[in-house]
């Protein structure tokens, strides 16, 4: 536990009023006191080799982080994580953070943390929303992209995806063999219908042909792909200004890179190069993949405006 005793206690649930409101009254303090579950006989079992052992240490919190490594089913981490919640919600939130740790404080579970943090928004959304940049610091930046990435396409989303590349490969290979089979057979169709066509027309008109069949092809293409994204874009936006906790999140995300980036820029202009974020290197680009996805670029564009009207008012 020593590898996250940073300043989380202090810092890591943000406003506790707001939060206390958040947790139903589960948080007296900003400390976040134990509930009034009470610890429990842990349970007994057998080892492989059929010696006594305990199954559970008794303590929900040191279960979750004992038990839950990267090969945990989703299933048992959520119900690992549920429990660890219901008996300390702060230390289960450390816990996740711990997860996520890639430089020496934490598991580097991806998974894992990706998993904890939708269980988060589906239960305690302020609570995610108002922690965002302190989880980033255990991982990366992209991190939070990536969990509005998932909430929005769904927390399999990557799972089908490498399915679905597994798919083409496996069809790739069984018809590798019957492509070879037939190629001669096909080669021999091309030649005779070549020489039919060849006779029939001249080389200019076929190019010609040929040519404007690739700008036809290349321009459903086009049209196809537009369509796809602004359908994405709608469904995103529906769910912006549908749901007040997807928005929450998505505007804190927004606002942390936004912070970061100005403070960013003020320290380059200082000369403190050692002291600049990674923000600016995960922050997504104009029209890139996580921005079609997010729509979070136009976000982090508002908020780093309101930014620099505070600083100008400041000044």
């Amino acid at each position: 536990m020593s590898a996250i005793a940073m300043p989380l206690t202090s810092h890591l649930l943000g406003d506790p009023l707001s939060l206390s409101a958040v947790h139903g009254g589960e948080i007296t303090g900003i400390d976040g006191e134990m509930n009034s579950l009470s610890l429990k006989d842990p349970a007994m079992g057998f080892t492989e080799n059929g010696a006594i052992t305990y199954l559970e240490t008794g303590n929900p919190n040191l279960d979750f982080f004992f038990h839950v490594v990267p090969s945990t089913p989703e299933s048992k981490l959520i119900e690992y994580l549920e429990s660890s919640w219901r008996y300390n919600p702060l230390t289960t939130l450390k816990l996740v953070a711990n997860l996520r740790g890639v430089r020496g404080t934490g598991k580097s579970d991806k998974e894992g943390f990706y998993t904890a943090s939708l269980w988060l928004f589906n239960n305690h959304p302020k609570t995610l929303a108002l922690n965002a940049g302190v989880l980033a610091e255990f991982g990366y930046f992209k991190d939070l992209l990536e969990i509005l990435y998932r909430i929005l396409e769904g927390s399999d989303v990557r799972t089908k995806a490498k399915e679905l590349i597994k798919g083409k490969n496996r069809r790739k290979g069984k018809a590798r063999a019957a492509f070879f089979k037939e190629i001669k057979e096909v080669r021999d169709k091309k030649k005779r219908e070549r020489g039919d066509y060849r006779r029939e027309k001249g080389r200019g008109e076929r190019v010609s042909e040929n040519l404007e069949k690739g700008k036809k092809d290349k321009e459903e293409a086009r049209v196809l792909r537009k369509e796809k994204e602004l359908t994405k874009s709608k469904r995103v936006f529906e769910k912006y200004t549908s749901d007040p906790n997807y928005r929450f999140l998505h505007d804190k995300i927004a606002e942390v890179f936004a912070v970061l980036l100005k403070s960013d820029v003020e320290k380059l202009n200082k000369g403190e190069i050692g002291k600049i974020s990674l923000a600016s290197k995960w922050c997504p680009s104009v029209d890139s993949s996580y921005d079609k996805a997010t729509l979070i670029c136009e976000t982090i564009q508002e908020f780093s405006f309101l930014e620099i009207l505070k600083s100008m008012k400041d000044w």
